[in-house]
């Protein structure tokens, strides 16, 4: 039986380790079965592995509508994505997103939220 901790869910940013166990996972698993996904990995829910492979590791992550490959966030974007909240707040991703070319709303939103707001605890090993 899995000890409380283990099956307590965690909130909190996510470790290399973790990332490269979903890494695996998903190529094992696919991403159609979240659950399934999770379960190997204690305490974080099928729903939390699939905003991290969406939002952060997959290799679609900054793939635009056009189907442009744009790639990793740059420090240049990151300055200027924290410029344009300060500016905008963080009610305004489709503006905001007007200003960084070859981003998406979501997409800002998504990286201000999990990688940039000054709550989040930062990891230098998450990069992306």
């Amino acid at each position: 039986m899995a000890s409380r901790k283990e099956m307590d869910p965690i909130d909190g940013p996510w470790s290399p380790k973790e990332d490269e166990a979903l890494r695996r996972l998903v190529l094992k698993h696919g991403t159609m079965n979240w659950l399934r996904v999770s379960k190997p990995i204690p305490g974080r829910s099928g729903l939390s592995c699939h905003l991290r492979w969406c939002y952060q590791l997959s290799p679609q992550v900054g793939i635009v509508a056009s189907r442009k490959e744009v790639g990793p966030w740059s420090p240049g974007e990151d300055e200027a994505l924290r410029r344009l909240v300060q500016k905008h707040g963080t009610m305004k991703w489709s503006r905001i997103s007007k200003s960084i070319p070859g981003r998406s709303g979501l997409s800002c939103r998504v990286r201000w939220c999990y990688q940039l707001a000054p709550h989040v605890e930062h990891q230098a090993s998450t990069p992306e």
